[in-house]
């Protein structure tokens, strides 16, 4: 009966390796099945085109069908990236899209030199494009403390394909309308779109901020980018496809290197590891070149990554993490010409910002909290709450007294932690899983000196556990009180990487002065209003500030159909 119960786990065993193992080597060939003929393309709306260093650029990436405009399905992650006119990549982030649409927003630092920098904006999926690879604008910095103001140049911002200046353009299926033309400082505003219902399916964003002679002298729209796009698009579409899309998340991808001969890079287990509260990890194989990809699919806020090879051979390997595709910068580049007009504009934006970041603490924007990931154990584990019991300072007492699925053995100085199976009788040769807040543990040794005082539970699962390509005879999962243990193990078969992920949903700030404790805080906003997300359905209501002049509101977005809308209206304040 012992020996059916063996025969019976190892038939499960190896129908799950094979299940998996061609789930995990068909990746790439199910990316490569999408039509070849299916592109997309991204277009950016900016919050500003020209900016004071200290300031705020605020952006809604819209990927889309070049054909008919309608959100595209096929990539969830956009990559954006500040280029400065050296062709130095400034600022990279990426977006999770969410019905073809996400945002983010880039803080101008004070030690930016002035000049136009490029707005790029693009998907893995879209590089594959013979032309129009990426979306492309122009921001105008100027840095008022760098050089006296006069001898400023600013720089005329068009797009690559040269936009027309469509400002007054509005789409025929709504309007604005404001509850009046005229407001004080401090008071409240109230706009709503007509016809909404022509536009509830959507995505849409709303800016609003003060018109001054600090403007680019071209801009563009979803109408005019919609127009230039319609007949280009077609015509660029590749034949091959070269760089895959990020169909259900980030792609983290890497090469190992065997530095003998006669090992073999195929078929090599890597491991990925984001530590944290909410820590991921994944174990995937390479293919016969020695390349490997994993898919993110859950947000992560840590930007340091951790991948490794995993394998008793581990130190016969190098690995290195592909960093993102390389951009052709020598394409973007953009003529000035002088301005003096705006001087007057700079001065007073530089020192509105000035004031505005003296009262940063309490003019935060808020960042929206995310639900919990599961750990992707749950819910086979036993979870040990160490405060539960009496606890031990090292981990061999540990294990000893509390842990008691967990054994430790020690041979020639070389310590390996390992599960007691259900069954006594069986027995699983492969090493147990060992995690420290999701980073891998494959030398033991590492956790001898381990603080328990730190570990605020350990989860343990027994008998042979399958995860990604890999058998395991069993799972440790120690979690810390603070969520922050650092790998000591150094090798060429790990390799940490800092990967950019702006996936931070935030409620931007805007004052409301209906509450008494606001009415003494200096307000010296030219920026009254943005709002990346935007039902339609429901009014536009924010409070102007102190600065007086005229200001203008746009709301830009494409329909679920395609239909490009741009919304513009302005009001004073006096």
């Amino acid at each position: 009966m012992d020996r059916l119960k063996q025969h019976f786990l190892l038939l499960i065993v190896t129908i799950n390796s094979a299940l998996l193992f061609a789930q995990n080597s068909n990746t790439t060939s199910i990316e490569k099945n999408i039509k070849i003929s299916t592109s997309e393309t991204v277009y950016i709306q900016t919050n500003n085109d020209a900016l004071i260093t200290g300031e705020t650029l605020y952006y809604q990436l819209y990927c889309l069908n070049p054909i008919n405009f309608k959100p595209s399905d096929i990539s969830k992650i956009a990559h954006v990236k500040l280029v400065s006119v050296d062709n130095k990549v400034i600022v990279e982030q990426k977006l999770t899209l969410k019905n073809g649409a996400g945002n983010g927003d880039i803080f101008i630092p004070s030690n930016l030199n002035s000049g136009v920098y490029k707005l790029v904006g693009y998907t893995n999926w879209s590089l594959n494009k013979n032309d129009f690879k990426y979306y492309t604008k122009d921001i105008t910095i100027i840095n008022p403390f760098q050089v006296e103001t006069k001898d400023l140049i600013a720089k005329s911002i068009a797009t690559t394909k040269n936009l027309e200046n469509n400002s007054n353009s509005t789409t025929s299926n709504g309007t604005l309308v404001a509850d009046k033309k005229n407001y004080s400082p401090r008071e409240l505003v109230n706009f709503k779109v007509n016809s909404a219902n022509q536009l509830s399916n959507g995505n849409y964003s709303v800016s609003i901020k003060k018109v001054d002679a600090f403007v680019s002298n071209k801009s563009d729209n979803p109408i005019a980018f919609s127009k230039i796009n319609s007949a280009s698009e077609i015509s660029s579409s590749n034949k091959s496809v070269m760089i895959l899309p990020e169909l259900r998340g980030e792609i983290i991808s890497g090469e190992i290197k065997s530095k003998n001969s006669q090992n073999s890079v195929n078929s090599v287990s890597i491991g990925l590891s984001i530590p944290g509260e909410n820590f991921f990890f994944k174990v995937v194989k390479t293919n016969p070149s020695g390349k490997f990809y994993f898919t993110i699919d859950q947000d992560y806020s840590n930007p340091n990554i951790i991948v490794q090879v995993v394998s008793p051979y581990r130190n016969e390997y190098e690995i290195a993490v592909n960093g993102s595709t390389p951009i052709e910068l020598k394409t973007l580049t953009n003529n000035f010409s002088v301005n003096e007009t705006m001087i007057s504009a700079i001065k007073e934006r530089a020192i509105a910002t000035q004031i505005e970041n003296a009262y940063f603490n309490t003019k935060k924007d808020s960042v929206l909290a995310k639900s919990n990931t599961k750990a992707f154990y749950k819910p086979l584990e036993k979870d040990y709450i160490l405060d539960a019991y009496n606890r031990f300072p090292t981990l061999l007492e540990t294990i000893i007294e509390v842990l008691k699925e967990v054994y430790y053995e020690k041979n020639n100085n070389q310590y390996k932690l390992g599960v007691r199976d259900y069954d006594e009788t069986i027995e699983v040769s492969e090493p147990t899983l060992v995690l420290v807040d999701g980073i891998m543990i494959q030398d033991a040794n590492e956790l001898i000196d381990l603080k328990m005082d730190t570990i605020y539970k350990v989860s343990i699962i027994q008998g042979g556990y399958y995860y990604g390509s890999n058998i395991f005879n069993g799972m440790i999962s120690f979690i810390s009180k603070n969520h922050d243990y650092e790998l000591k193990t150094k090798g060429n078969f790990i390799a940490n990487s800092t990967q950019i992920n702006s996936n931070l949903d935030k409620d931007y700030y805007k004052p409301d002065y209906s509450k008494e404790e606001n009415k003494r805080i200096p307000d010296y906003r030219h920026q009254l209003l943005w709002l990346p997300q935007y039902d339609v359905s429901k009014p536009i209501s924010f409070y102007t500030s102190d600065v007086k002049g005229t200001f203008e509101v746009k709301i830009e977005g494409f329909t679920t159909e395609g239909l490009p809308v741009y919304l513009t209206d302005t009001f004073n304040v006096n």
